[in-house]
């Protein structure tokens, strides 16, 4: 399994919009929780993979969020994983479910904001 390049954000201000390429060294704390939630999926997919014996050859994940003024708050988040593997789209989606459930962040921050993930080749 390839380790994922470094992740690529994206936040969405209500009053303007700032682009991520990477994980900046001041970020702020909401961009530190989208890293949060993208290195968890990405951490639970090559966990469950390597224990499903499905191989992932590269991963790459996409974090958005959008972010309320009053009162202050991240409301939601979504995110895209590209999947690089010779399975089946079967098995990959069979793993993606599993880590969606079994990551720690994602579970938490379902409880508190509407969250929607995908995947793709």
């Amino acid at each position: 399994m390839v380790l994922p390049p470094p992740l690529r954000f994206a936040l969405f201000p209500s009053n303007s919009v700032q682009r991520v390429e990477t994980l900046p060294p001041r970020s702020n704390p909401a961009e530190t929780l989208l890293a949060a939630a993208g290195g968890c999926i990405t951490s639970s997919m090559g966990l469950v993979a390597s224990n499903s014996g499905v191989q992932i050859d590269g991963l790459k994940v996409k974090v958005t969020g959008v972010r309320q003024d009053s009162p202050p708050k991240i409301i939601s988040i979504h995110y895209e994983l590209t999947i690089d593997s010779p399975d089946t789209d079967r098995r990959i989606d069979s793993i993606f479910k599993v880590a969606r459930r079994n990551s720690t962040v994602l579970s938490t921050l379902r409880e508190t904001m509407e969250l929607k993930g995908e995947w793709h080749r």
